[in-house]
C-alpha cells in the first residue's frame, strides 16, 4: 500500500519539476522556492506555506475546501473499510 493516493501524489508532482533522479538537495531547493516564492518576511513565508497546504487539500481545485474535499482526501488516504465503519458509527450516534 502506498503512503499517498494516486490523486494526492499527482497534486504534489504537479507542484514540482521532477527529474528522473531527484536527490535530497534538489527536492528541498524546489520546495523552498515554492514556500519562499519571493517572500521577504516570515509572514510571507507562512502565507506561502499555507497556500501550498491549501492546494493539497483542495481536491477538486475549485479554490474552496468543503466537506466533499475533506471526505475525498480521507477516502483516498484510508482503507475503504475503515472509512465505511467510521461513517456507520457516526450514523449510529445520531
Amino acid at each position: 500500500m502506498s503512503r499517498y493516493s494516486q490523486r494526492v501524489a499527482t497534486k504534489f508532482a504537479n507542484m514540482f519539476e521532477f527529474t528522473p533522479h531527484m536527490d535530497y538537495k534538489y527536492f528541498f531547493k524546489q520546495f523552498m522556492e515554492i514556500i519562499l516564492n519571493h517572500a521577504h518576511t516570515t509572514k510571507e513565508m507562512i502565507e506561502n506555506a499555507q497556500q501550498f497546504s491549501f492546494q493539497v487539500y483542495d481536491m477538486n481545485s475549485d479554490n474552496y475546501i468543503d466537506q466533499t474535499d475533506l471526505f475525498s482526501f480521507m477516502k483516498d488516504q484510508s482503507n475503504e473499510n475503515v472509512l465505511v465503519q467510521a461513517c456507520y458509527r457516526d450514523l449510529n450516534d445520531i
